[in-house]
């Protein structure tokens, strides 16, 4: 048991970013398949791709955890935030396209719409 609880709280960020890489792999595959390569068609791609790998890192992660699944939830959407700061600073720096600011703000996005209601949920439990 205990064997096992350690596994899974040492593969819990490595399996978070293959599968968030996976997942957007995936979308922008399927995506650019079905829309093509116009404007807007690649800030669609972009935003839904994105979106995808914010939301799947921040479930995968929590699906791992063997507990403490609301801290690790809140540690994850602060390493997505991390990320997305970073990310539009070296854009703003090296004046990045606007591909990558979408693709930033919707892995954000996507993350708090995993990570705010399991955040929320295990905070209103305790209260009450």
């Amino acid at each position: 048991m205990l064997k096992n609880k350690f596994m899974r709280w040492l593969l819990l960020l490595p399996a978070a970013f293959a599968a968030a890489f996976v997942a957007q792999r995936l979308t922008k595959l399927i995506s650019a398949w079905q829309m093509g390569h116009g404007m807007l068609g690649t800030l669609l791609i972009e935003l839904g791709s994105g979106a995808m790998l914010g939301a799947v890192f921040v479930l995968a992660g929590v699906a791992m955890a063997p507990s403490h699944r609301r801290q690790v939830a809140m540690a994850l959407f602060t390493i997505v935030a991390i990320v997305f700061g970073i990310t539009v600073f070296t854009a703003l720096l090296f004046e990045g396209e606007l591909w990558v600011y979408a693709n930033g703000a919707a892995m954000l996005v996507g993350a708090l719409v995993v990570a705010y209601p399991r955040i929320s949920a295990s905070g209103a439990s305790r209260r009450v």
